[in-house]
């Protein structure tokens, strides 16, 4: 099965995660696979693309985040051992990574923590309610937004992780989450079969797309006009 996509910059290629261990590079021009990335040992969950096209950052069940030289196909090092949702900075500089209840800010040049925070509050009843689920981070770098199961979206700011803000409104996990490009809102979509956009300046709930079935799992904002496009189970 197909798993996590990603498009090159330059729109020139495309970046499969696949069931079979491997990430294939598809030219979208000539339509051929040009060659399959070769380091994880199970099955490819999900795949990002540095803003400058040179590198890719990818998850798999084998419990490793890799990150890979696109153009030499090889793996240039183990950002962690653990697989959760993940995001690319802007600059590219960094990686932001939910891993059970905290987020970690790993530098992409030498894999090296910059630092975490534990987003878990103690009067929580399980890790499973305030598990991470779905991160974004902020076209500035300043801030990452983060999905969780319990159905709240978290706003902290980097690279500390201090949490800045708390958006209730799904009654569900929050599967994907989405910043639009001038950095104003975000979009989410969850298990209770809602998409809602919110303001980062109000922290407010300011949209809510009524009952959408199936279930969304990702959200695509386009980078001219913020405008959503959804990726559905089924």
């Amino acid at each position: 099965p197909v798993n996590g996509v990603s498009i090159t910059p330059d729109g020139s290629r495309v970046l499969i995660g696949s069931g079979d261990k491997h990430i294939k590079v598809w030219n979208l021009e000539t339509e051929k696979e040009e060659r399959a990335l070769s380091g994880h040992s199970d099955l490819v969950t999900c795949v990002a693309i540095t803003p400058d096209g040179s590198r890719a950052v990818s998850g798999g069940k084998d419990k490793r985040i890799n990150v890979w030289n696109l153009k030499s196909g090889k793996k240039e090092r183990t950002l962690a051992e653990y697989n959760g949702p993940f995001a690319i900075t802007r600059d590219g500089s960094r990686v932001v990574i939910g891993n059970g209840d905290k987020i970690e800010v790993r530098l992409l040049k030498n894999g090296k923590k910059e630092d975490e925070k534990k987003e878990g509050k103690k009067d929580r009843t399980t890790q499973e309610s305030i598990s991470l689920n779905s991160v974004a981070v902020t076209p500035d770098g300043t801030h990452v937004v983060i999905g969780c199961r319990n159905g709240a979206i978290r706003v902290c700011t980097l690279p500390s992780g201090k949490e800045e803000r708390t958006l209730l409104g799904h009654s569900d996990c929050v599967n994907c989450v989405a910043v639009t490009p001038d950095g104003s809102r975000v979009i989410s979509g969850s298990s209770d079969f809602s998409i809602k956009v919110w303001s980062l300046q109000q922290f407010s709930c300011i949209l809510t797309l009524g009952y959408v079935s199936p279930i969304v799992e990702g959200v695509l904002v386009s980078e001219g006009s913020g405008a959503p496009s959804l990726l559905r189970r089924g």
